[in-house]
């Protein structure tokens, strides 16, 4: 684990160009953001307005909201969409820079692939939106069942949660490694993720959870940085170098130590 932390952090330092997309993608990400929340507070604001007016029934008024804004909410739902996309992508590409981080060319081949890996990269967001739609429709069948006692609700919620999570861990979490280094499609990474965090899930887990906190003490660092800037170009500028960062230590970490592992059990 201590190892593939290392040849990330290595990697970076070494080949700090390798960044240039996750920068690239950050900034894309945070002008998503950026919308986001500006279509949010549009809708919000509209919502208080038209509340006002139809104070006779809040499913009207509601329901004319989503009519009135059908197009905002799509854009929401595009914007959301875009940005997973974007953060499966960058996965791809940074994996395989790393698989061939020490040959000619690795940031234009690492480029290459991840274009090539366009329709795997969509299909691992499908597979990922199924995911996470069962768990919302988990979460709410748990909520009809036993809502009528919080704590029953609230332990159910917290079984599925867990359950969800350890899925999760062992469906996703080795894919795109799986998928640039051993030049797969989506569904024989996530088979291969599956199986791996299958023979290593004690280690697996461990390292998602030392990777968590690492990112977390990151993004804690980036915070009390950004405090200090009031300029939205400098902010924007910082927020994407400690995003770039974190996208390229946490999935250079994992590379390694599925390469590692996997060679080993080979």
């Amino acid at each position: 684990m201590l190892n593939a932390m290392y040849g990330s952090l290595k990697a970076v330092l070494k080949k700090p160009h390798g960044l240039v997309i996750p920068f690239v993608a950050s900034l894309l990400s945070a002008y998503f953001f950026i919308l986001f929340v500006q279509i949010v507070i549009e809708i919000l604001l509209d919502e208080v307005v038209y509340a006002n007016i139809l104070q006779e029934s809040v499913f009207a008024t509601l329901m004319f909201i989503v009519k009135v804004k059908s197009a905002e909410f799509l854009k929401i739902l595009a914007l959301a969409l875009a940005n997973s996309w974007l953060g499966i992508f960058v996965g791809i590409y940074y994996c395989k820079f790393i698989a061939i981080v020490e040959k000619a060319g690795a940031f234009s081949k690492a480029i290459k692939f991840a274009f090539k890996s366009l329709w795997d990269s969509i299909a691992l967001l499908i597979i990922s939106i199924i995911f996470f739609a069962a768990f919302g429709v988990g979460a709410y069948i748990m909520l009809w069942l036993f809502g009528f006692n919080f704590l029953l609700s609230f332990f159910a919620l917290l079984f599925l949660g867990l359950f969800m999570a350890i899925v999760g861990l062992r469906l996703f979490m080795f894919a795109l490694p799986a998928l640039a280094y051993e030049k797969i499609n989506a569904r024989k990474a996530l088979q291969r993720s599956w199986y791996f965090t299958e023979e290593f899930f004690w280690q697996s887990l461990a390292l998602a959870i030392v990777l968590t906190f690492i990112v977390f003490l990151i993004f804690a660092l980036q915070q009390y940085i950004l405090n200090f800037f009031d300029d939205t170009l400098a902010i924007l500028i910082i927020y994407s170098l400690f995003n770039s960062f974190v996208v390229a230590f946490s999935f250079g970490t994992l590379s390694i130590y599925y390469a590692e592992r996997h060679s080993k059990a080979k």
